[in-house]
C-alpha cells in the first residue's frame, strides 16, 4: 500500500510541477 501511495503522490507531484511549468512558459511567451 505504502508504495502505491509513494508512486501517486510522485505522479501527482510530476503533474504539477509540468502544469507549473507549463503556465510559466505561456506567461513569458503571453508578455
Amino acid at each position: 500500500v505504502g508504495q502505491r501511495l509513494l508512486a501517486l503522490a510522485a505522479a501527482l507531484w510530476r503533474n504539477w510541477t509540468t502544469g507549473a511549468d507549463v503556465k510559466r512558459s505561456l506567461t513569458a511567451y503571453d508578455h
